[in-house]
């Protein structure tokens, strides 16, 4: 009974050192990697509190529990640690774990949702008693419910891998009063968040690049988060070949997003290497036609008002403003303007989370007339994190406008 009371009371001692080196970990990360970065930590560890629960009660105690739950450990370990990893390096090892990483994602949340589901109808099943408690307790049960939601899970994320990877093109007709512009027709091809960075394939620039160039635009927008800047651009050539490839009769425009502010700011130079103008809170005037106006993004805090830009551009001609984050979207409308495009939300990128985007944003996706100004809110021609879409599909937003007498 002594040994007894002296193997448990070793067991706590070691337990508690291990909760106070874990607990001193996380202070230290919250001091040195900012509330952001604990935050997440926080909510990403506490679903795999959860699912840990009940997956180790699918494999029996022993060896094999002893070998899931190591497992398990590395799989949890695998996304924040490949944040942590310089991409700089240029290592196929990085790339492929940051990968991983991104792709364990989706199944994360899908994992999540399914067992969610599972613990629903336990919780009806206890109210109503159709099937006996017990049965549905049974390690075989939850075998058969763990193979149901990996099998599910591998399907959603498998057409989701599809949707990420194929673009396809959605075409607008708008009219927008002509005033004394000198042109009667405009085709825009517009996109945002490519979130160029080491995990991109060069074949989806060169699947973007021909996709755009295939439907023949007067003008290219693109409208913030093109390329993720914590990295170095200048690893990124290969990307800028591909985009001075993009060809239109008044060229290609750009604003940027809040991606480009991350890291170490080297995104702004990708655009003049990559033959795109980049608009920072200034207008430019196309073939006498219309007045095109760039915002900075709104994490500038002194970023001009849209008030200010307007007066920038001649009141003449027709206006249209690219602002990456839809934010103030009945403000704006308010405003001498006739068409706005923007990107940022992703339309939530995986579902349920386009419901959240949609909750925070007066537009998630898609084109809108609020007054007298055309709004326009792509999901993206990639997205950021996970190469994965269940809530949207990768796009190019085609825009016709026709100039039409006031």
């Amino acid at each position: 009974m002594q040994k007894y009371r002296l193997k448990t009371s070793s067991s706590r001692i070691r337990l508690i050192i291990v909760l106070l080196l874990a607990g001193a970990g996380l202070t230290l990360y919250f001091i040195f990697g900012g509330l952001f970065r604990f935050t997440f930590l926080v909510i990403y560890l506490l679903p795999h509190i959860y699912l840990y629960g009940h997956l180790k009660r699918v494999f029996t105690g022993g060896r094999s529990r002893v070998i899931f739950t190591g497992v398990f450990l590395l799989i949890i370990l695998l996304f924040p640690v490949s944040m942590l990893l310089d991409e700089d390096a240029g290592s196929s090892f990085v790339k492929y774990m940051q990968l991983g990483g991104y792709y364990y994602l989706p199944v994360l949340l899908y994992g999540l949702l399914f067992y969610g589901l599972f613990d629903l109808f336990r919780i009806i099943n206890y109210l109503t008693g159709i099937f006996p408690r017990p049965a549905i307790n049974r390690r075989r049960v939850r075998s058969v419910v763990f193979t149901g939601i990996l099998i599910l899970t591998a399907i959603i994320v498998a057409v989701g891998i599809h949707r990420f990877n194929h673009t396809r093109v959605h075409t607008y007709q708008i009219k927008v009063p002509q005033r004394s512009g000198k042109l009667d027709h405009l085709t825009i091809a517009m996109a945002a968040d490519l979130h160029l960075s080491q995990i991109t394939r060069t074949g989806f620039v060169e699947q973007f690049v021909e996709k755009i160039n295939a439907q023949d635009p007067d003008l290219v927008l693109l409208v913030g988060d093109i390329v993720e800047s914590g990295g170095d651009v200048s690893g990124k050539q290969s990307f800028s070949n591909h985009l001075k490839q993009l060809q239109s009769k008044y060229g290609v425009f750009a604003v940027e997003g809040n991606h480009e502010h991350y890291g170490r700011r080297t995104g702004f130079n990708f655009f003049e290497e990559s033959g795109i103008q980049l608009l920072r809170d200034t207008s430019v005037v196309v073939d006498k036609g219309v007045a095109l106006v760039g915002r900075r993004d709104r994490h500038e805090r002194d970023r001009a008002s849209l008030e200010q830009l307007l007066k920038q551009a001649p009141d003449s001609l027709p206006r249209i403003v690219m602002d990456h984050q839809p934010y103030h979207l009945h403000q704006a409308a308010r405003q001498d303007m006739h068409v706005q495009f923007s990107g940022h939300t992703h339309h939530g990128q995986l579902w349920p989370l386009n419901h959240i985007t949609e909750a925070i944003y007066e537009i998630s996706w898609g084109h809108e007339k609020i007054r007298d100004t055309h709004f326009f809110v792509t999901c993206g021609a990639q997205g950021w994190g996970p190469p994965v879409k269940t809530s949207s599909r990768s796009e190019v937003m085609l825009v016709e406008v026709e100039f039409v007498a006031d």
